[in-house]
């Protein structure tokens, strides 16, 4: 009986899914594609090895199913996907799974590759560092038999009771050679946070790396410091096979930045909008990127079905945007653009990172008000995650916070964000206008984002009553 590789999502313990106001469960409104697992299975299947894919936010994954498929097709190896928020319960799978299965290979990769020893010391035999899909398939020869151990590239592994570093492996220097990913159970998936998302929803990515470097980020370690770019015409010939294949109706690019300048944005909005596809998009942006032709931009993504524009500001403050590397203008720059794309109806993202080394109630407030005085049309609040891999990691003083705020006061701060700028009339307003203009059907669909509001006032309430026992 041929041997079939495994590849496994491992979904976040059930009582740490929560945002970081610990307010709101982050698993209702969203199940996202696991798109750097469906490369993974496209270049497994491509190179003619059975594979299957499991992602346990959709189906069942308990370590007694998974050794019960074993029975009718004997694991080749399993590889799992990580990262820091998952790390937890990778781990305790890893463990579980090792209890059962002595001698199968075990594979871990994805952005907590960083975190190898921690893996490696739990029972897994290989950690992959970095760009997986060249490793996967010297794994998958490895495993049977077709290779030898010391030309794998691009792994940790425990040899004579010491984790060993193998030689790098080569990035992939043409992302038009990988194979479209695969989208297996595709209307499983959905994003909600974006009310003009239609089922069938998919990830892509046009490019890897961004070219910028954030402390906080991971990013540069990741991809490296330059920027590996799809050609306009594989990346036209990807959205061509998911509308003809799947009938997709929305695609959110993960790129880290989705287009590079102008001219790119020209070619490849022009030819999407040639196909007259019934198909919306969402991307991400970085401030800097609108410093020029910003409206002209708005218009490119507009026009080409781009429903949906995120971008990052991470602060308000000028001195704590130096101190991460971005660009202290960028509040500036931000501001009109947003204007503008909320002028042409175009659904703005705006995101925030709390926690940032130099934060203080003052400049969290500040980023409230800013969120308030532009008015997207939704707002995000992110709990500041020190990543291995950052340069913020590297330089953090273990025994000093961040900042000097407690993880209690930036809850209180985001709470009573939340309040404002979600119970804003003009904002409330602005949104279901946009839901009934452009989506109607998602209100049944995301039924559950309307208990939101009551789900933190509750909170909000039960702090109060909590804080005056205390007292």
């Amino acid at each position: 009986m041929e041997k079939k590789a495994y590849l496994l999502y491992i979904n976040e313990e059930t009582d740490s899914s929560l945002d970081y106001s610990g307010l709101l469960p982050t698993n209702l409104l969203k199940t996202v594609p696991k798109l750097g697992l469906q490369y993974l299975h496209a270049v497994l299947k491509q190179h003619n090895f059975p594979v299957t894919l499991l992602d346990q936010e959709i189906e069942d994954l308990s370590l007694d199913s998974l050794i019960s498929s074993f029975k009718d097709s004997p694991p080749l190896f399993v590889g799992i996907y990580s990262s820091e928020r998952i790390q937890s319960a990778t781990i305790k799978f890893i463990k579980q799974l090792r209890k059962t299965q002595k001698d199968l290979i075990i594979v871990v990769g994805g952005p907590d590759y960083f975190s190898y020893e921690d893996y490696l010391t739990s029972g897994c035999t290989f950690v992959c560092h970095g760009e997986g899909e060249k490793t996967i398939v010297e794994i998958a020869e490895y495993a049977k038999g077709e290779r030898i151990f010391q030309s794998l590239k691009g792994i940790s592994y425990v040899k004579d009771s010491a984790i060993t570093l193998s030689a790098p492996q080569t990035p992939i220097s043409n992302l038009d050679d990988l194979p479209f990913p695969t989208h297996d159970n595709i209307l499983k998936y959905a994003d909600f946070h974006y009310p003009g998302m239609k089922k069938p929803y998919v990830h892509m990515m046009t490019s890897r790396g961004c070219g910028y470097t954030c402390s906080y980020c991971s990013s540069p370690f990741m991809w490296g410091k330059g920027v590996r770019r799809r050609s306009i015409d594989n990346i036209l010939a990807e959205i061509d096979y998911l509308v003809e294949k799947y009938n997709v109706h929305y695609i959110s690019f993960k790129d880290d930045r989705f287009f590079p300048d102008l001219g790119w944005l020209h070619k490849f909005c022009n030819k999407l909008s040639e196909r007259k596809y019934d198909l919306r998009f969402n991307c991400s942006a970085c401030p800097s990127d609108f410093n020029e032709n910003g409206k002209e931009k708005i218009d490119l993504l507009k026009k080409a079905g781009c429903d949906a524009l995120i971008f990052g500001l991470q602060s308000t403050n000028k001195e704590i945007l130096k101190q991460i590397h971005r660009n202290p203008n960028e509040v500036d720059i931000l501001r009109p653009i947003i204007e503008y794309a909320n002028k042409v109806k175009l659904f703005t993202v705006l995101e925030f990172i709390f926690g940032l080394p130099g934060d203080t109630v003052s400049s969290l407030e500040n980023n409230i008000k800013y969120g308030l005085q532009v008015k997207p049309y939704f707002i995000q609040f992110n709990r500041l995650m020190v990543l291995k891999s950052s340069e913020l990691h590297a330089l953090r003083d273990k025994e000093q916070p961040i900042c000097d705020l407690s993880t209690k006061q930036i809850r209180k701060i985001v709470l009573k964000g939340y309040l404002r700028f979600y119970l804003h009339p003009k904002i409330f307003i602005k949104n279901i206008d946009y839901i009934l203009k452009n989506n109607p059907h998602w209100i049944i669909d995301a039924k559950m984002i309307w208990k939101y509001p009551f789900i933190i006032m509750s909170n909000y309430i039960c702090s109060k009553k909590n804080k005056n026992n205390v007292q």
